[in-house]
């Protein structure tokens, strides 16, 4: 938007007006958002899940019924994975005081032994509030991120107050601004489920 200020300001002579105008575009952009997501939309029941998380507490999906779920599969070794957590991160911020919605970033496609290590140094180093859980590494039958169909990380789910996953989406994007968008969209929509 920065970019399209002095452009605005040549062809109309002046920035009076200007808030309004960036506002109704703004109203415009998130309209088109919402009409394409509402067009993405699923309805699958999400498959139930338990996993120790980074502090060594059992988490499961049966526990979060109520709240609106956001899944991201990912892994230490996955340069789309580590591009999209600024966004995610703002997302998480954005959210840190609604106790309807809950993210976790569920660990997965790891090889090391000391796994657990590297993702809890990588989460300091970054700076990251994610609460992590640790898929299953061993035994890829038993795993969430086949349980829900993965074939690629980063993954993305959001998963309704009623446990029915209403979106699932692989790959990543450095656009902070977009992912917050997106994310928040898709929360909004499956709040309402």
């Amino acid at each position: 938007m920065n970019a399209l200020l002095p452009l605005y300001s040549q062809l109309n002579g002046n920035l009076s007006d200007t808030t309004q105008y960036i506002g109704q575009l703004d109203g415009r952009i998130k309209s088109a958002l919402i009409t394409k997501l509402k067009s993405e939309m699923i309805k699958n029941e999400a498959p139930q899940f338990s996993l120790m998380d980074n502090n060594g507490k059992e988490v499961s999906l049966a526990s979060l019924k109520g709240k609106v779920v956001v899944l991201d599969f990912w892994a230490t070794w996955c340069g789309p994975c580590k591009i999209s957590f600024p966004g995610m991160q703002a997302a998480v911020n954005k959210y840190a005081n609604d106790d309807e919605v809950t993210f976790l970033f569920v660990n997965t496609w790891q090889k090391e032994i000391n796994y657990k290590d590297l993702v809890a140094q990588f989460i300091a180093e970054n700076k990251y509030s994610f609460h992590v859980l640790f898929d299953e590494m061993k035994d890829q039958k038993k795993s969430v991120v086949s349980a829900y169909g993965v074939k690629g990380i980063p993954n993305k789910v959001v998963i309704d107050k009623e446990g029915f996953i209403r979106f699932q989406s692989a790959g990543s994007d450095a656009d902070i601004e977009k992912i917050v968008n997106e994310i928040s969209v898709k929360i909004d929509l499956a709040k309402k489920g």
